[in-house]
């Protein structure tokens, strides 16, 4: 319709369209085939299928991906980190995020890259779900910052 609904959270699904949107990486040649509840006539079945292939995302024991589930801070610095090849274990200063978190290695990116310029006060917040506004910034505050 037009609209742009930054306030709506973003799902697997968008997140793996967005990431490799934003890299520049064709999806027209890709067949769908991977995962049990992805439709292969959905339109985000290429996006996902590439994501998979590139090792950007990856599903659930049971096969299956769950592309409506919403993204949070932590899943979107690592899939961001995966898309553009970013370092990892770089510094940060999170008062939220523990060492020994599994996504710990990939939160250095965001002080680095000022990829939340709106979260000032120290916090990550790192289980909170993006919104399309939030991954819409993040995305251009890297590709301006690297």
């Amino acid at each position: 319709d037009g609209t742009f609904r930054g306030y709506n959270e973003v799902n697997r699904a968008e997140a793996a369209k967005f990431l490799l949107l934003a890299k520049g990486i064709n999806v027209s040649e890709i067949t769908y085939s991977r995962f049990s509840d992805v439709d292969p006539s959905a339109w985000y079945a290429k996006y996902v299928e590439k994501a998979a292939e590139l090792g950007i995302i990856s599903g659930y024991s049971d096969g299956t991906f769950r592309p409506a589930n919403t993204i949070n801070t932590a899943e979107f610095l690592k899939m961001l980190t995966l898309t553009f090849n970013l370092q990892t274990n770089l510094s940060y200063s999170y008062k939220d995020v523990d060492s020994g978190a599994w996504y710990a290695q990939y939160v250095g990116i965001a002080p680095k890259y000022n990829l939340f310029p709106d979260r000032t006060n120290g916090y990550l917040y790192p289980t909170a779900y993006l919104t399309r506004y939030e991954v819409a910034v993040a995305i251009y505050e890297y590709l301006i910052n690297k």
